[in-house]
């Protein structure tokens, strides 16, 4: 019987030992953005598509237990390309921290229905597209349009989306006036205002002059390329009625 219970006894030390323990692998806890490093590891970073750096910043180390270790000032390379390290002694996580600047490109188009126009009684309707081209979301933005005189607005039959109005300065047409704006437009989102406009008598010797009319968009955010952010339409006057 004791032989028995000696057995049984050292099979069951022998089971415990030939058993490891469990280790602990919960993750420590780290700052959101952690990447795994390796001591005197070089880590790089790039702005997405291409968008320059606009705050190099500083990366944070971790050891495995998620204790931090230091902080170093990131340096650099590119225009779009920032590298922090060689990582210290017993690092096992990076936490970069860098901005990346965002840009807008709008572009406005102005179209006019017609190519010419008679003076008075012509009507016809200006198309003004406003397009984010991105890559990313323009903030606080804005359209104006000043019509020239000699030509008046129908309201009724012209489409102004939410935010744009026409009249509260003469002739205008704003999408965003005083201190408002048309909010932000994503990248690939468009606005479109349809004007319905018709001509009126102009002053003495001005009737044949053309109607040259532009249409001009901004943002607070960077826009790479303003070249492309307003339009203009010219329209010659083809006939007045009454002129001798």
């Amino acid at each position: 019987m004791k032989r028995l219970i000696f057995a049984v006894l050292l099979a069951a030390l022998s089971l415990a030992i030939a058993v490891p323990a469990v280790a602990d692998t919960k993750p420590p806890e780290l700052p959101p953005g952690a990447v795994p490093v390796q001591e005197g590891e070089v880590s790089t970073f790039s702005c997405p598509g291409g968008l320059p750096l606009e705050v190099v910043g500083t990366g944070t180390y971790y050891k495995k237990n998620g204790n931090e270790i230091g902080t170093v000032t990131g340096v650099q390379i590119d225009e779009d390309t920032v590298q922090f390290g060689p990582a210290p002694k017993k690092a096992a996580y990076l936490v970069p921290t860098y901005t990346c600047r965002s840009e807008a490109d709008l572009v406005v188009e102005k179209t006019a229905s017609q190519t010419s126009v008679t003076v008075p009684g012509d009507d016809f309707t200006y198309t003004i597209q406003l397009t984010n081209l991105g890559p990313s979301p323009a903030e606080n933005v804005k359209l104006s349009d000043l019509l020239p005189h000699g030509l008046i607005v129908d309201l009724a039959a012209s489409t102004l989306p939410p935010g744009c109005y026409f009249g509260i300065h003469p002739n205008a047409l704003e999408c965003g006036p005083f201190f408002e704006t048309l909010g932000t437009l994503e990248p690939g989102e468009s606005v479109t205002v349809i004007l319905a406009v018709v001509t009126t008598s102009r002053w003495p010797g001005d009737e044949w002059y053309p109607y040259i009319n532009t249409a001009e968009a901004t943002t607070t955010t960077f826009d790479p390329d303003t070249s492309n952010n307003s339009d203009t339409v010219v329209l010659p006057v083809t006939s007045v009625t009454g002129a001798s």
